[in-house]
């Protein structure tokens, strides 16, 4: 009876030290050597492998979004760019109209 009773104790602490390596959230750097976890419990890093899943489905219309942006953007840059020297030639001779006028009004008031 007392090798049924000792290969229980080594059973129930088998499953304590995987029950408690399992779930345990962060490493132990405060306790004695024989408690150190080297990294988080599996659990956790499943947790947190779908955890970076679950961010990365959300975030990928957002990124998606924000291309779609940037391509508008840099369309009307270009076509700012490209429009530029006809808006100067178009605007230019209205601005030099209202110049002439004020010069030759000074001119008469000479």
């Amino acid at each position: 009876m007392r090798y049924f009773a000792a290969y229980w104790q080594q059973v129930t602490a088998f499953y304590r030290t995987v029950w408690a390596l399992t779930f345990r959230r962060s490493r132990n750097l405060d306790g004695p050597l024989s408690e150190y976890v080297m990294k988080p419990g599996f659990f956790w890093q499943f947790m947190e492998m779908h955890q970076w899943l679950a961010v990365t489905i959300f975030k990928i219309p957002i990124q998606v979004f924000m291309l779609v942006v940037s391509y508008a953007a840099m369309a009307l840059i270009l076509l700012l760019l490209v429009l530029t020297p006809l808006i100067i030639l178009v605007v230019f001779p209205i601005f030099m109209f209202k110049n002439y006028r004020d010069i030759r009004s000074r001119g008469e008031l000479l």
